[in-house]
């Protein structure tokens, strides 16, 4: 949590119970006979908020022998390799974020046994977002878009 706080403030998760002692803290659990790795799909976390989270920090405790692997992209990079045609186009853009798709009653983030989710009104969280975001000190320029909240 102190790394974490190096970057700001901690932000809890609207529709994820926390950890009983640390509630900003979310213990992302698979067990065996669960038919759902929760937070498996590719995505950004929380993108469905008006002001989504600068990120997410994860640190393994318990990992399986083999797979669980967890990877990463550079947007950036995926932005750069476009056509200028297509960068022109996507600037254009906007997409909406809604945290329905995932955490209705029965959307595939609440099927997890050994997650909690809570009953927070999923519709209420639907914003808008750029397709193309630009970094506020950088200036670079990256793809935001994720299949799980889009």
């Amino acid at each position: 949590m102190r790394f974490g706080r190096c970057f700001g403030e901690l932000d809890f998760h609207p529709f994820v119970e926390g950890n009983t002692e640390f509630p900003e803290l979310l213990n992302i659990v698979t067990e065996p006979d669960d038919q759902l790795n929760f937070g498996g799909g590719w995505h950004t976390d929380v993108t469905f908020l008006a002001e989504p989270d600068l990120g997410s920090i994860l640190y393994g405790i318990e990992l399986p022998a083999y797979g669980g692997d967890t990877l990463f992209s550079s947007q950036i990079a995926a932005y750069n390799t476009l056509s200028d045609p297509m960068k022109e186009m996507l600037g254009a853009l906007t997409a909406t974020h809604a945290a329905a798709k995932q955490y209705r009653a029965d959307g595939p983030s609440t099927k997890s046994k050994a997650m909690n989710t809570n009953d927070t009104d999923p519709a209420a969280f639907t914003v808008s977002h750029p397709v193309i975001r630009t970094h506020p000190e950088t200036g670079r320029k990256a793809l935001y878009v994720n299949s799980g909240f889009i």
